[in-house]
Formats: structure tokens, C-alpha cells, sequence
């Protein structure tokens, strides 16, 4: 019940149109909690959190939580259909969740227990993020640095008015 609030806040903060295509079939304004995407977004067995529209409304990201593993997936609008969902981020050693566009939108900020050297054990969570080439992401995972992240949990990213990403650490 949970990620449907959370998801209906995000849904609601950041609809500016009337055109429920463009929020994946949903209503943009409605005060009545309701399952986001059905089948589409929100799927049986799996926990759905932490979205982000880009500006345009025609990129959704969100992470999805599978028995206690985290991937972040994609879908576009595209010709007044939403495509179906795509993975982005996915390993079997850690989880990547909780996904921000930058304010350019040429990056994509997210949370994951990943070590530095992808190798090892890492018992927090960093943010990282990957760049756009063009109109598709290299996925290559950078880590956000030392001047972001710290030995605890980083989460709950936000950018600075000139467009810097910061954390404090949890």
C-alpha cells in the first residue's frame, strides 16, 4: 500500500497535463489511491518504488524490487503507447534502485550496494550514476565519489540550483 501512496504522490506532484497517456494510463489528478500501471508498472510478486518522469513525460524509470534484489527499468512513450518495460540496471550480486534524471536529463543518479571495484562486498549503500550517448544510456556504472558518498548509506538524492547532486548520509 505503501509504493501505491508513494507512487501517486510522484504521479501527482509531476503532472502538469490532462493527457492521462502521457502517466501511463493513469489520471493525472485524483485524490483516490490506485494501483499505478497495472500489469504494466506494478506487477504481482514484485515491489515498485522510487520513479522519476523525465520533463518531457515520455521516459518513466523506477525500481523494482525481486525477492530482495533491485533493478531499475525504463519504459517511453512512443506514438501515444507506452512500451513495455525494458531493464536498464540488473545484477546478480547487488541492487540499483531508487533512480534521478539530472536536471540535463544526460544523467542518471541512482542508489546501489555495488563495491567501488565491483568485485567485492559492500555493506552501504553509494549513489552512482550512468551518462546518455546520444538517445541511449551507457550503463557503465560511475560511482558519484567521495565528496558524495561515505562509509554509511547514501540516499534521497537532490540537485543543487546549479545542477549538483548531493546526499547526506543516513
Amino acid at each position: 500500500m505503501a509504493v501505491v501512496i508513494v507512487l501517486w504522490i510522484i504521479l501527482y506532484a509531476c503532472s502538469t497535463s490532462s493527457d492521462n497517456k502521457k502517466y501511463l494510463g493513469q489520471a493525472p489528478h485524483s485524490l483516490k489511491p490506485e494501483v499505478f500501471a497495472s500489469g504494466l508498472i506494478s506487477k504481482k510478486g514484485e515491489s515498485e518504488f522510487g520513479s522519476v518522469f523525465n520533463k518531457e513525460a515520455n521516459e518513466f524509470y523506477y525500481g523494482a524490487d525481486i525477492n530482495g534484489r533491485s533493478e531499475i527499468r525504463f519504459t517511453t512513450l512512443e506514438k501515444e503507447t507506452w512500451g513495455p518495460p525494458q531493464t536498464l540496471l540488473s545484477n546478480e550480486k547487488y541492487s540499483c534502485n531508487d533512480p534521478l534524471l539530472s536536471p540535463d536529463e544526460q544523467r542518471l543518479y541512482f542508489i546501489s550496494d555495488r563495491a567501488v571495484d565491483g568485485l567485492g562486498t559492500k555493506d552501504d549503500y553509494d549513489i552512482w550514476y550512468i551518462e546518455r550517448d546520444g538517445n541511449r544510456w551507457n550503463t557503465k556504472m560511475i560511482n558519484a565519489g567521495p565528496q558524495i558518498n561515505s562509509g554509511k548509506n547514501e540516499y534521497y538524492m537532490s540537485f543543487t540550483t546549479n545542477g549538483i547532486c548531493i546526499s547526506l548520509p543516513t
